[in-house]
């Protein structure tokens, strides 16, 4: 009887060993084949990364759509004045060369006052128009509302559009000389490195009454209207 149990427990331990090592082939096969935690770690950051990347793709093409140009040409720069030569009206004046401009000076006294900017003024690029009416105190001014090119006409499209009013912008604890004064605006104006030859200029006066101007270098119209 020992004998035989000797052969059985050899079996069994032969049967034991093919086992292990059946379940040692089956584990490195599911390793080798199977995804680890590892790759779909790697997987998830480049989807992650290709998303990001039409995000901002996207973003790129809004900012264009976005950008809008300005392709009038027009470049403006305004000084404000006053003397005591009251004008009739409101008026509008078109000063395109150097000698005109001084003597328009001149007779307002304001060769002083408006020095600096007359000099800054090349004529060859750009025009001055004057624009003034009468003030019933110092504290009003002339305030520039609009400067711009063209209307709804086409035939107009290089005519200069203006728009002023006298105003009193100051508060109420503003004490003002109870004087009558002339206020304006020199506006320096120049279309494409190029001088204004036409305009249109509306002039409210302080009284609301508004008149209106059409200037060419060649001509000059004028129309008053009350509102």
């Amino acid at each position: 009887m020992p004998p035989q149990s000797s052969t059985r427990r050899t079996l069994l331990c032969a049967g034991a060993g093919i086992l292990s090592l059946t379940a040692g082939c089956l584990t490195d096969f599911d390793d080798t084949d199977g995804p680890t935690d590892d790759d779909e770690s790697a997987t998830n950051e480049r989807g992650d990364d290709t998303e990001t990347d039409d995000e901002t793709t996207d973003a790129a093409d809004e900012t264009d759509d976005d950008t809008d140009g300005d392709d009038t040409g027009l470049e403006y720069d305004i000084e404000q004045y006053s003397h005591s030569d009251l004008p009739e009206k409101p008026d509008v004046t078109l000063l395109t060369e150097q000698d005109e401009t001084d003597d328009w000076l001149a007779a307002r006294g304001l060769a002083d006052s408006l020095e600096e900017f007359i000099a800054e003024t090349v004529f060859e690029q750009s025009s001055l128009i004057a624009l003034e009416a009468e003030a019933p105190t110092h504290c009003y001014e002339l305030i520039v509302e609009e400067v711009s090119v063209g209307d709804e006409s086409e035939d107009a499209s290089d005519t200069l559009t203006l728009e002023a009013a006298v105003r009193d912008e100051t508060d109420d604890d503003t004490m003002c000389a109870q004087a009558l004064t002339a206020v304006g605006a020199l506006v320096r104006v120049s279309i494409d490195g190029s001088p204004v030859t036409d305009l249109s200029a509306r002039v409210t006066a302080a009284d609301g009454t508004e008149h209106g101007v059409g200037l060419a270098t060649a001509s000059a119209s004028e129309s008053d209207s009350t509102e």
